[in-house]
């Protein structure tokens, strides 16, 4: 097939731009051509992953092309950026001159928009993928709610992981044939393996500082819904024990805010602050960690319950690296299959002393530490199948299309 994905990419950070990344990737392995519209290279500095340029094949892996909106638009009033007019624009051209037989997005907001309207255009199918905060937060807003509910009737198909957000759905007479469900992303064994090489971080260490020290790694923003300032409380406890923190928040407001606050509670001497790391560097970047920390917990109260789905930590057990998770977390999804003390740690982040305790233990005990990590990897063996994934996600296109297929000549799919 020849594939539009309409969504965030690297070197935007986050979720959904690494999700993209590797089902582009691994679409491409298949000898699908994949073209990706996407305004990556007008990402903000502060959530900019940093792309290296000895990285050659990364950043477009085989059978795969990026398409980047760019800075130069002529000025008009009011000025801002139109990143939908300009998302439609490329969507448009790659379309026509690559002969493109599906468009997919994926997050509404403008990616979701930009597939609608190239696909009214072109007239080609078109499968949209909505967020967690797609359904709740945004399309609760009156300025949004009624634009969301005709990308939704306009789409061919609607790829969700949620039965509640169907129920919201089909509330606004969305038909229930739309719905593709149990699309799920699975994590890539061979990419996130136990031996690649761990990323070098002796570069971003003082002189005269140890270079072997547990390791404790945290990803991501910063955000109470993580519970990253919990995380620091945590460490502050055991702070006379001998450990490293690594945090890779990016630069912006919430990490520098974080980073005053590491060093307010005598953490600074023990913290490396890296910038946002672009998908196929994690694996090398979780292998210099003893253990990979993902406390956020019940989404609840800053979103609504069973929204939010971090798959951090599963890439952190493909790697076969020990995981800390909230129990809110371990509570849904393939997690609720994880035991405490045997493939993970499960904690309550709100009990920082309970918190505390765990994090010792880990320094404590490092064998115990590599035990764990080595059966998250088995657990992982049990759970990831990137290639079905893949798989499925390419069956459900080529359903769509011989659906468009029929209908197109007249004929009842």
């Amino acid at each position: 097939m020849k594939i539009c994905i309409i969504s965030k990419y690297p070197p935007i950070e986050g979720g959904v731009s690494s999700g993209i990344y590797w089902l582009a990737r691994g679409l491409g392995e298949l000898n699908h051509k994949v073209h990706v519209v996407t305004n990556c290279m007008e990402v903000e500095e502060g959530y900019r992953e940093e792309i290296l340029e000895d990285e050659p094949g990364q950043f477009e892996p085989k059978n795969v092309k990026v398409h980047s909106t760019t800075l130069n638009t002529p000025f008009f009033i009011p000025s801002y950026n139109p990143y939908l007019s300009k998302l439609v624009n490329i969507a448009i051209e790659v379309i026509r001159k690559y002969d493109i037989d599906l468009i997919y997005s994926e997050y509404l907001m403008p990616y979701g928009a930009a597939g609608l309207m190239a696909k009214y255009i072109t007239k080609k199918p078109f499968m949209a993928a909505h967020a967690g905060s797609d359904i709740t937060r945004l399309f609760d807003s009156p300025s949004l709610k009624s634009f969301f509910i005709e990308i939704f009737k306009g789409a061919d198909k609607i790829s969700t992981t949620q039965l509640s957000s169907q129920k919201i759905l089909r509330r606004c007479k969305i038909s229930r044939d739309k719905f593709i469900f149990g699309l799920r992303r699975s994590i890539d064994l061979k990419a996130f393996h136990p031996d690649v090489k761990p990323l070098g971080i002796s570069l971003y260490l003082r002189k005269n500082k140890k270079e072997k020290l547990p390791a404790f790694l945290y990803l991501g923003k910063v955000s109470k819904l993580k519970k990253s300032f919990n995380f620091v409380d945590a460490c502050s406890i055991i702070k006379k024990e001998e450990f490293r923190l690594i945090f890779v928040v990016g630069n912006n407001e919430r990490s520098l805010l974080l980073r005053k606050y590491v060093h307010s509670k005598g953490l600074g001497e023990k913290a490396i602050f890296l910038p946002f790391q672009a998908p196929w560097r994690m694996p090398a970047l979780i292998n210099s960690a003893t253990c990979v920390v993902s406390p956020e917990t019940s989404e609840e109260p800053y979103l609504p319950k069973n929204t939010h789905y971090p798959k951090i930590a599963r890439e952190a057990m493909a790697c076969g690296r020990c995981v800390i998770i909230g129990k809110g977390v371990a509570e849904k999804g393939v997690y609720r299959m994880l035991q405490d003390g045997v493939n993970s740690y499960i904690v309550d982040p709100d009990n920082t002393k309970g918190f505390a305790q765990r994090l010792r233990s880990i320094v404590k005990n490092p064998d115990i530490t590599i035990k764990i990590g080595q059966e998250a990897r088995r657990f992982s063996e049990k759970t990831e199948n990137f290639n079905e994934s893949i798989q499925q996600w390419t069956m459900a296109c080529k359903a769509l299309l011989l659906e468009h297929s029929l209908k197109s000549e007249g004929r009842s799919p």
